[in-house]
């Protein structure tokens, strides 16, 4: 065999081998990346996968209870989050406080000015004084007095006047006195610029009593009543009443006719004895 058929059967085999450990080399290569990317794929599955401890039997747990709960404080001041999302939400959230100003077996006076704000034919002016007790918070008894001064109106002096109308026989009041029931079912506190928190009563009432009319004469008098209480401290309060008096009297040499008056009253409450039970 010549040389040069050596040389060219040398360089063959040369040639041979380096593409040989050419696509070894490569296929190496790609079995490595492909078990690379098998590995990130396994860990993202496991990133992915919901996380179940070994104690949690399932994946719904019944809410505990509220004994429960309490053991579990005891047994670990420590609680845990997972226990913490078992906990049962609160769904209703209840306050009970006293009235800071109490009522039950006390009684109550009232003075303050008052006014019939629907009269077309004279102007009342006049002042209340109540006095009532208190059975329960929200159950009591008020008796009233009103007196009222009268002066007659533009309207009726110019009917007198222009007209030759005689005004002498039409009905106004001197007086009320009406005995009723008052019933508290509202109980609330607002603030007052703030800085300070005011606690409050609403009220109605019923009752019956007289209306005294000019001449002295007493009419039968049906009322209805209501207001707020303000507290002040637990023994005074101010207060406010809108009260509606029905009656029916008899003009001077006229027919008997029907009348309501409406009557504001603003003033002061004093309560008594002393609340020493709170």
């Amino acid at each position: 065999m010549g040389l040069k058929m050596k040389n060219t059967i040398m360089m063959a085999f040369i040639l041979t081998s380096l593409m040989a450990s050419r696509a070894w080399s490569q296929a190496k290569t790609q079995d490595s990346d492909v078990e690379e990317l098998n590995l990130i794929q396994l860990e993202l599955d496991k990133n992915a996968a919901p996380q179940v401890n070994e104690d949690d039997s399932t994946s719904e747990t019944a809410p505990l209870t509220r004994q429960q709960q309490v053991d579990a404080q005891k047994a670990s001041p420590d609680i845990s989050n997972r226990e913490l999302s078992r906990l049962t939400d609160f769904k209703q959230v209840s306050v009970i406080q006293k009235r800071y100003l109490p009522r039950t077996g006390r009684f109550q006076a009232f003075v303050g000015p008052s006014i019939t704000l629907n009269d077309p034919w004279f102007n009342v002016l006049g002042a209340s004084v109540k006095l009532g007790y208190n059975f329960t918070e929200a159950w009591g008894i008020e008796g009233n007095y009103s007196f009222m001064s009268t002066d007659k109106t533009m309207a009726l002096k110019e009917l007198s006047k222009e007209n030759n109308i005689t005004t002498e026989n039409f009905v106004y009041v001197k007086s009320y006195y009406t005995l009723g029931v008052n019933w508290t079912p509202l109980y609330g506190k607002m603030t007052w610029l703030n800085e300070k928190i005011v606690y409050y009563d609403t009220y109605f009432g019923l009752g019956m009593g007289a209306t005294e009319i000019q001449n002295g004469i007493k009419e039968d008098t049906f009322s209805i009543n209501a207001g707020q209480i303000f507290s002040v401290t637990k023994g005074q309060a101010f207060r406010w009443d809108l009260t509606w008096n029905f009656f029916e009297a008899k003009q001077v040499n006229s027919s008997q006719g029907t009348y309501n008056n409406v009557i504001i009253s603003a003033g002061f409450s004093f309560f008594f004895p002393e609340a020493n039970y709170r």
